[in-house]
C-alpha cells in the first residue's frame, strides 16, 4: 500500500473534534440553506433541529446583535446531530460529492469517534462552502508535518534551534549550582508556568474551534496543576458540547474552585437538567445565595426544573419573575402562555390564549405558538378551530412534514371527509424521503392501519425499501399486525448496520412469541453485545424490554447501563423505584452500595450522597449483614443531620440491635411530632417501644406503620412487635 493510501486510512481511522465557530465559513450562507432547505441534507437537518433553533433560523439577521448567539446554538445542534446516530442515507446524500475520507469510512461500520467523525465528514462535503471539514483539517496537519520534515543533505537528521539547545542548557547548569533545596521551588514554579501556557493554548484552541487541541491542552494544564479555573471550564463546555454525563464532574469541579461564584452554580443546575439529572440541579440552585437570585437567568432555570417534577404553578412564578426581568424575551412569554394554559380560572386560560395567538403573528414565535394552540384545542376536543388553526399552520412557508403529520392526526379524530384524501397526498410527499415513510407508517400503524401501511411500503421501490429506516417501518407493520413468523423471515438475513442490535431485538422478540425461549434468549444476548458501547442503544433496549415486559433483562440492562456510563443517573433511579415497587430489599442493598463507592461521593458530600448512606445502612440492618458497618454508617449520617426523621429512625434501629433501646427512643422523640407519624418512621419508633416495654403506646405507632408502604422485613418486625 502507497504512503498516501496509509495517510488517507490514518486519516479516517482517527476521531474528530465537535464543529467550533472556526468551522463555519459562511453564516448567512448556511442559515439561508437551514431555513428554507430545499435539498435533502438541508431540509433533514432542519427535522432534527429544536423548536427554538428553527425559530432563529426563520428570524436571524445577519447584521443583527443575535447572530452569535444564533451561531452558538447552531454549532450546539449540528454537534449533537453529528454525535447521534449515522445521518447518511443514499436518497438523501445522492447529489452530494465525498472526499476520500467520507468514501472509505462508508465502506466501514465506525463507532463511537469515528462514528462522529463520519458523519462530521458527511455535512462538510453536503456543505463545501458553508462548513469547514474535518478532512482539509487533516490535509493541513499533513501539510504542517511535511513542513518540519528535515531538509535534503541534512543526513536524516533533525537539529534543535539555537535557542532551545541555550535554555536546556542554562535550566541544567542553574539545577547544579542551586542545589536540591532551589530545585524543588523551581520545579513547582515550572509546572505553574507550564500550566498556565497550557491553559492559555487551550483558550486559544477553543476561540478557534480546534476542540480536539483545546481538550488536549487542558488536560495537560490540570495534570500540573488540577485548580486552573479556566482549563477546568474548558473541559465542561467540551463535555456539554458532546451530550456527556462527565459534565456534570467538571461544573461540579468549578463551583468547587469558585464556590463563591453563582454563576457556576447555575451553570451546573442548567447542564444538570440538559443531561436530565433534577437531583444535582436542584442542590445547586439551592446553594445560590438569596442576594444573586434576581436575575432573569436564575429564574428561567428554576422554572425548567419545577416542570420537570410537575410543579406548574411554581413553574410559572419563575417565569413571570423572568419575564418581569427581561419583558422583551418573546420565548419567555410564550413558555409563561402555555403554562397558564393549565390554569384552573378561565380568564386566564383566555387571557393566555389571547397572548399565544399574538405571538403567532410574530416570525420567530409564530410555528410554536401555533402548535400550542392546536394542542390545546385538541385537548378541548374543540376540532373546528384545531383544523382552522392546523390550516394556518400548513400555510405558513416554514411548514413541515411534522406539522402536515399534525393536520391529519386532527382530521382523524375530526373524522372530516378529507382524511383519506390528505393520508394520500401525504403518503406521496413521504416517498420521497426515508424518514418521512417511517414517521408515516408508524401513524398509520398507532392508528389501527397497519395492514394499509404494509401494503404501501411493499409497493416501494426495491431500493426504497432497503433503506432505513424503510426496512424498520416495514418490521413495525408486521409487529402491529402481530404475524410474527412473517416478521421474522423478513428479518432473518438482513443487516441493519448502525441498528443491528435494534433488528436482533426484533427477531428475539419475535421468538418469544412463537414460544422459542432459547432463541430469543440467544437473539437478545447478541442484540445486548451489539448495543453495550452505545448508552443510546441500551436505553432503547430498555424500552423495548419493559413494553415486552421482560423484568429481569430490563433490570440486566439498567445495571450495565449503569456501569458503564456512571454519570447516567436515570438508570440507577428506575432501578430504585422497581426494586421499592417490588420490595426487593436484597436489590436496593445492592443499588445503595454501588452508589456509595461509586463517584457520586467525588461531587462533594452532598445531600444524595448522605442518603444513600443511610439507605446502605438501614438494608444491611434489615438484612442483618455487615452489622459493624450498617452501624458506624448509621452512627454518622445521623451525626450529619440527627433531625432527619429517616436517618433518626436509622439510627434508633441500629442502637436498638447494640441493646441500647433507650438511646434509640430518645434520638427518634427528639424528632417533630408530626413527623413519628409518617409510617416509615412510625414503624421503627412502634418496634421499640415494644421492645422497651411500652406496648399501649407502642400499637398506635405499629398500626400507622401498617398502613404506609414498608419493605417486607420492616413489616415483618411490625407484625412480630404487634404480638401479645
Amino acid at each position: 500500500m502507497s504512503r498516501a493510501a496509509t495517510r488517507e486510512r490514518q486519516a479516517a481511522r482517527r476521531g474528530a473534534p465537535p464543529f467550533g465557530p472556526h468551522d463555519i465559513l459562511d453564516l448567512p450562507s448556511l442559515v439561508a440553506k437551514l431555513a428554507t432547505p430545499t435539498e435533502p441534507v438541508a431540509e433533514f437537518l432542519q427535522s432534527r433541529f429544536s423548536e427554538p433553533m428553527r425559530q432563529a433560523l426563520a428570524s436571524f439577521k445577519p447584521s443583527g446583535g443575535d447572530a452569535r448567539a444564533v451561531e452558538q446554538r447552531l454549532l450546539d445542534e449540528l454537534n449533537a446531530i453529528a454525535q447521534g446516530d449515522l445521518i447518511y442515507e443514499r436518497q438523501r446524500f445522492a447529489a452530494v460529492t465525498f472526499c476520500k475520507d467520507t468514501r472509505i469510512l462508508l465502506t466501514q461500520r465506525p463507532r463511537g469517534e469515528r462514528l462522529a467523525r463520519l458523519n462530521r465528514l458527511l455535512l462538510g462535503d453536503a456543505f463545501p462552502a458553508e462548513l469547514r471539514s474535518v478532512a482539509r483539517k487533516v490535509d493541513l496537519r499533513q501539510t504542517a508535518y511535511r513542513a518540519t520534515r528535515p531538509l535534503a543533505g541534512s543526513g536524516g537528521k533533525r537539529t534543535m534551534p539555537l535557542g532551545k539547545v541555550l535554555v536546556r542548557v542554562a535550566a541544567v547548569l542553574l539545577v547544579l549550582a542551586c542545589g536540591l533545596a532551589v530545585a524543588r521551588p523551581a520545579y513547582r514554579a515550572y509546572k505553574t508556568w507550564g500550566a498556565k501556557r497550557s491553559e492559555a493554548q487551550a483558550t486559544a484552541f477553543m476561540a478557534a474551534g480546534d476542540y480536539r487541541k483545546a481538550s488536549l491542552a487542558a488536560r495537560k494544564a490540570l495534570s500540573m496543576r488540577p485548580t486552573r479555573v479556566e482549563a477546568t471550564r474548558i473541559m465542561a463546555r467540551l463535555a456539554e458540547l458532546s451530550g456527556l454525563p462527565d459534565a456534570i464532574k467538571w461544573r461540579q469541579r468549578l463551583v468547587d474552585l469558585e464556590p463563591a461564584a453563582a454563576s457556576n452554580k447555575l451553570d451546573l443546575a442548567r447542564t444538570a437538567l440538559m443531561l436530565q439529572n433534577p437531583f444535582v440541579a436542584q442542590m445547586s440552585l439551592q446553594n445560590i445565595p438569596e442576594a444573586d437570585r434576581n436575575t432573569s437567568e436564575y429564574h428561567q432555570v428554576a422554572a425548567m426544573l419545577e416542570m420537570t417534577k410537575g410543579r406548574l404553578a411554581q413553574a410559572e412564578h419563575h417565569l413571570a419573575e423572568a419575564s418581569r426581568i427581561d419583558p422583551d424575551n418573546p420565548l419567555l412569554q410564550l413558555n409563561l402562555a402555555v403554562l397558564h394554559l393549565q390554569s384552573e380560572d378561565a380568564a386566564v386560560v383566555d387571557d393566555a390564549q389571547a397572548k399565544l395567538a399574538a405571538l403567532a403573528k410574530e416570525p420567530k414565535t409564530r410555528r410554536s405558538a401555533l402548535q400550542h394552540l392546536i394542542q390545546f384545542a385538541v385537548q378541548k376536543k374543540d376540532l373546528a378551530r384545531a383544523l382552522q388553526l392546523s390550516d394556518e399552520l400548513v400555510a405558513d412557508p416554514q411548514t413541515t412534514f411534522e406539522d402536515r403529520m399534525l393536520r391529519l392526526s386532527i382530521l382523524h379524530e375530526a373524522k372530516a371527509a378529507t382524511l383519506e384524501q390528505s393520508l394520500e397526498t401525504l403518503r406521496r410527499e413521504a416517498e420521497e424521503r426515508p424518514e418521512r415513510i417511517h414517521a408515516l407508517a408508524n401513524w398509520m400503524i398507532r392508528h389501527e392501519r397497519a395492514g394499509g401501511a404494509l401494503e404501501w411500503l411493499l409497493a416501494l421501490p426495491e431500493e426504497r425499501r432497503q433503506q432505513q429506516p424503510v426496512t424498520m417501518a416495514i418490521s413495525d407493520c408486521y409487529i402491529g399486525l402481530q404475524d410474527w413468523a412473517k416478521l421474522e423471515e423478513y428479518l432473518k438475513g438482513k443487516d441493519w448496520e448502525y441498528q443491528e442490535f435494534l433488528r436482533l431485538a426484533v427477531l428475539a422478540g419475535a421468538a418469544a412469541k412463537q414460544n422459542d425461549a432459547a432463541q430469543a434468549k440467544s437473539l437478545w444476548q447478541s442484540a445486548v453485545a451489539e448495543a453495550t458501547e452505545s448508552l443510546r442503544a441500551l436505553q432503547t433496549l430498555v424500552r423495548m424490554a419493559q413494553a415486552w415486559r421482560w423484568h429481569q433483562e430490563r433490570e440486566d440492562l439498567l445495571w450495565l447501563i449503569a456501569e458503564r456510563f456512571p454519570s447516567e443517573g436515570r438508570a440507577l433511579q428506575a432501578l430504585e423505584d422497581w426494586y421499592a415497587q417490588r420490595g426487593n430489599t436484597r436489590g436496593l442493598n445492592r443499588l445503595y452500595a454501588h452508589l456509595v463507592s461509586s463517584s457520586l461521593k467525588e461531587v462533594s458530600e452532598s445531600l444524595k450522597f448522605v442518603v444513600a448512606k443511610n439507605n446502605l445502612a438501614s438494608t444491611l440492618l434489615l438484612l442483618k449483614q455487615q452489622l459493624p458497618r450498617a452501624h458506624e454508617l448509621a452512627r454518622d449520617v445521623y451525626q450529619v443531620k440527627p433531625d432527619n426523621a429517616a436517618f433518626a429512625a436509622t439510627y434508633a434501629y441500629s442502637v436498638h440491635l447494640q441493646g441500647n433501646t433507650a438511646e434509640g427512643i430518645q434520638a427518634l422523640e427528639t424528632l417533630k411530632p408530626e413527623m413519628l407519624d409518617v409510617p416509615a418512621v412510625a414503624a421503627y419508633y412502634g418496634v421499640l417501644l415494644a421492645a422497651n416495654g411500652q406496648a399501649d403506646k407502642a400499637r398506635k405507632y405499629l398500626e400507622l406503620a401498617r398502613k404506609g408502604k414498608l419493605l417486607p422485613e420492616e413489616l415483618a418486625l411490625v407484625e412480630q412487635a404487634l404480638q401479645p
